[in-house]
């Protein structure tokens, strides 16, 4: 199943209506392949002459959050970033500090070592958002000039 397909069933199980504007907005979503913000997407749909209302936006995104279709980042500057999720490996994040450059990375170290914590705290895990600050390699090369 993909995005589209898994947003519809979502919208029908939850009695909720698939628009005109919902549908030209996700499949724009699912051709998005980096993380985006509202703001980013508000202007590839223009440039793509896709007529969708910032209100549509808003509430599309809120829908996609509550289906567990896509996350919200809040960087170190409190904006608000979106990554789709569906059918996609966990990973986390670092943030360069500079020039706001977003890398992925997985560890099945962290992952292992998380749950190790967590049952020694007798917790039961389930998952985990992790995100670094810092400098990319290039920032840090311009930094030690």
């Amino acid at each position: 199943m993909n995005l589209i397909t898994a947003f519809k069933k979502y919208l029908k199980d939850a009695s909720l209506p698939m628009t005109g504007e919902r549908e030209k907005l996700i499949s724009l979503i699912d051709e998005v392949d980096h993380h985006f913000t509202v703001e980013e997407l508000l202007r590839i749909a223009q440039r793509k002459k896709i007529d969708v209302s910032r209100a549509t936006v808003y509430r599309t995104i809120q829908i996609l959050l509550n289906a567990g279709l896509i996350t919200k980042i809040i960087k170190e500057d409190q904006s608000a970033i979106y990554e789709t999720i569906y059918n996609k490996e966990h990973h986390s994040h670092m943030f360069c500090l500079s020039c706001g450059k977003i890398i992925e990375f997985s560890s099945n170290e962290i992952e292992e070592a998380l749950k190790k914590i967590s049952k020694s705290k007798d917790f039961s895990y389930a998952m985990h958002t992790l995100k670094v600050y810092g400098k990319c390699s290039s920032c840090a090369k311009k930094s030690d000039n």
